[in-house]
């Protein structure tokens, strides 16, 4: 394994400030010269372009009707913030469109919409049913569109993803002349104290390499050429979810140091919640074990997977089985189990749910539930997401 580089200002000046409890494999750098926080090992470009392009879950709770709401009113909310700012519209470029749902939003206000996609499916959604978009199914570097210029340049929630966001950002120079505009939406370091459940680690993961923030934003963009000349605007859907830029200057004497210690600050309050988190799933997973009450748990993904597998839970006699509220699960098996729906929950009848997904979803959960369970029934729930 070779030693860990910036992907930044490519120094090797750089420590390891924090491994994942459950994934010793994914360690978390902090750069001493630029402070970029970045995972280290992360995939290769060529697994990165291969999970992209296969793999990557672009909306894996957009079926559940209530986030499928809270979806849409997100990209119109996206779209009013772009108009607001580009009133008269014109040409608009989106990095990453998936399906088109902004650039649809955009078409419907006059906008004339294209896309950089790399997923197969998505290309044929938007071939089938958004033939108004031109789309090239690849990636940035293929540097489709060779001599087309726009008005607007869309990265939202894309340059996290990305193993060299300098070259990433160099590339999008092609596309923008002097009064293009940027909408960017990326994860920053400071967001990650606010998520629920933090240990569930919804920005470390090998395919999330790179964490923001503004200072190491903004250095980012000026070593891509970008310059000063660029106006950024971003929107966010909640306190510190997103870095908000307006305009772009030139980083400070001194910024460099300023971004490490900001990090480190951020990373060790980080590394406490770990802490508190694991031990609080750890009470919770004993108490399933001593209490004797038969439960069901409600999530089949990867985290149910390490807590009914690593931590044993699986082997629990009062486990009645899986609950999962996608569809194209049921009737599967995981750990010798069948994922069920949520109708059948009636019939295992159990006295606790124990909600094994992200903790964003547990209200949506404990709904879905108590709609399928007799009225007579008291069940509780555990969240050991």
């Amino acid at each position: 394994m070779t030693d860990p580089r910036c992907p930044i200002c490519w120094s090797q000046d750089c420590q390891e400030h924090y491994r994942d409890p459950d994934q010793a494999n994914i360690r978390l750098h902090l750069c001493r010269n630029c402070g970029l926080a970045f995972l280290f090992p992360s995939l290769s470009p060529e697994e990165t372009r291969r999970f992209n392009a296969e793999s990557y879950d672009y909306g894996k709770a957009i079926f559940i009707p209530s986030v499928h709401q809270k979806y849409r009113q997100r990209v119109k909310r996206q779209a009013d913030f772009i108009t607001q700012h580009l009133p008269q519209g014109g040409r608009v470029l989106d990095i990453g469109c998936y399906q088109g749902d902004l650039l649809q939003e955009l078409h419907e206000r006059g906008w004339q919409g294209a896309a950089i996609e790399s997923s197969g499916q998505a290309c044929q959604f938007l071939k089938e049913n958004r033939p108004h978009i031109a789309y090239h199914h690849g990636f940035v570097e293929d540097r489709p569109f060779r001599g087309e210029y726009f008005d607007l340049i869309i990265s939202s929630r894309t340059l996290n993803h990305i193993l060299n966001p300098v070259q990433f950002l160099a590339d999008l120079v092609r596309y923008a002349h002097l009064q293009t505009r940027l909408y960017l939406e990326v994860s920053s370091l400071a967001s990650v104290l606010s998520q629920p459940g933090v240990e569930s680690g919804n920005y470390f993961k090998a395919y999330h390499p790179v964490v923001f923030t503004m200072l190491t934003l903004v250095n980012t963009f000026n070593r891509a050429g970008w310059g000063g000349f660029l106006h950024l605007d971003t929107i966010t859907d909640s306190e510190e979810d997103t870095v908000y830029l307006r305009a772009l200057s030139t980083l400070s004497i001194g910024a460099g140091k300023r971004a490490v210690q900001e990090n480190r600050e951020i990373l060790e309050d980080y590394c406490q919640q770990v802490l508190a988190c694991r031990e609080k799933k750890r009470q919770q997973i004993e108490s399933l074990r001593t209490e004797h009450r038969p439960f069901v748990t409600w999530g089949a993904g990867d985290l149910a997977l390490r807590l009914l597998g690593e931590e044993a839970l699986a082997e629990n006699p009062n486990w009645l089985g899986w609950i999962d509220s996608h569809a194209a699960k049921w009737g599967s098996r995981l750990l010798h189990r069948e994922i069920l729906p949520p109708a059948r929950l009636k019939d295992l009848n159990p006295d606790l749910i124990v909600i094994t997904a992200s903790p964003g979803f547990a209200e949506e959960i404990q709904n879905a539930a108590r709609e399928q369970l007799p009225q007579a029934k008291e069940v509780e729930f555990v969240c050991i997401g």
